[in-house]
């Protein structure tokens, strides 16, 4: 419910948009294909097929196993948004790292 009230929300604005935050979704759940047509996953953009999976999180409460669950999305097909570098630091202030990303705006 939350998740469809985000989209119908970003609809209202402009279309160089930058969304992030904790989704605690990964590309397995059934709401990832739901938002893949219109937004792209910037993790996946910037690391291409090296390998690395970007957890933001040790443990995920199901599982007990590590996951991506937060994530920074820019709109699907953008040509305004780049990114130069994005990384994952491991934190202890927080059960879940931080993910800091380098935008260029055009």
């Amino acid at each position: 419910f939350q998740f469809r009230e985000l989209t119908s929300w970003l609809a209202t604005l402009g279309p160089n948009r930058i969304v992030a935050g904790d989704f605690n979704m990964e590309p397995a759940d059934p709401l990832w294909s739901e938002w893949s047509p219109h937004y792209a996953d910037v993790w996946a953009g910037v690391t291409g097929t090296t390998g690395d999976q970007g957890y933001t999180k040790d443990k995920r409460s199901g599982t007990n196993l590590p996951g991506r669950i937060d994530y920074m999305f820019i709109p699907a097909g953008s040509t305004r948004i780049g990114v130069q570098q994005m990384s994952v630091v491991k934190t202890v202030l927080s059960d879940h790292h931080l993910l800091p990303a380098d935008y260029v705006i055009k």
